[in-house]
């Protein structure tokens, strides 16, 4: 997954196109489709790699909490209501590129609270791959200034982070999962990931003693930070990049947490009806 030496055609429409584009995401992210595309067809490619082209794949009650994981793409999607958390957990089977496990886009209301930062390009100044495959530039929890896989090449990366899940469910109140992520530099890192209706509350902590940061792109709305004995914690704000396509940059707001000797930091979203 998520290298470009190995490419996928997920439709066969023109490349200007992109109605199979958008079939294919609104049937992997379980919304409406916003191209005017019939989510009833099963006749486009792209839905047999990620197992729905059953027509039963696609149909999900919006009212009950869901979850939907793609291992082979190391993507699993918990949501409930129009609110969305996307995680980054997996192994990887071919040169990864980013150190992205257990990155998290938070969608509520339609709106993205905390996305990826190379979201529309990873070389956003056009001459250099930039730090935006770097862990720093994802909303992953990492130890400050190691990485989670050592760069040796420009798209090639040693000492593969492994993911895995420890738990994917549901129940008619929430959708919940535990995701696990080990690295050679700083041991292993867990993230729990809970979505009701309007709210994601997200719990991370780490093995390793020294202190760990979670860092979250957040272009709309603030989150929320917990210590473990139910406090605020202070909050650390920091200018960061945000692609807005190839060759464009733009600066944009991040809020960061250090764990100080508490093991588990807590944050959590919530819609604007909900503050």
């Amino acid at each position: 997954p998520d290298d470009g030496g190995r490419l996928l055609s997920l439709g066969s429409a023109p490349h200007r196109d992109l109605a199979d584009d958008c079939h294919v995401a609104s049937a992997v992210a379980n919304i409406e489709c916003s191209c005017g595309c019939d989510v009833r067809r099963r006749d486009v490619e792209g839905l047999a790699w990620f197992g729905l082209d059953d027509p039963k794949a696609h149909t999900t009650d919006h009212a009950v909490p869901w979850v939907r994981s793609f291992p082979n793409v190391g993507l699993h999607i918990l949501g409930a209501g129009s609110t969305r958390a996307y995680v980054r957990c997996g192994t990887y089977a071919f040169r990864p590129a980013h150190e992205d496990q257990l990155h998290c886009d938070v969608w509520i209301e339609g709106r993205n609270l905390a996305p990826d930062a190379g979201t529309q390009s990873y070389k956003p100044r056009g001459d250099e791959a930039g730090p935006l495959s770097a862990v720093s530039a994802h909303n992953s929890p990492h130890i400050p200034g190691v990485s989670q896989m050592p760069a040796v090449g420009r798209f090639l990366r040693a000492r593969w982070a492994e993911g895995s899940v420890a738990e994917l469910g549901n129940d008619e109140a929430r959708a919940y999962g535990s995701f696990r992520v080990t690295t050679h530099e700083s041991g292993d890192f867990r993230r729990t990931v809970t979505v009701e209706p309007g709210r994601v509350r997200i719990e991370d902590c780490a093995s390793d003693p020294r202190p760990f940061v979670s860092c979250w792109f957040m272009p709309v709305v603030r989150p929320r930070t917990i210590r473990s004995d139910g406090s605020e914690a202070a909050t650390v704000d920091h200018v960061g990049m945000l692609s807005g396509g190839y060759g464009l940059a733009h600066d944009l707001d991040m809020v960061c947490v250090q764990s100080e000797g508490s093991p588990v930091v807590e944050w959590e979203f919530e819609s604007q009806a909900a503050t």
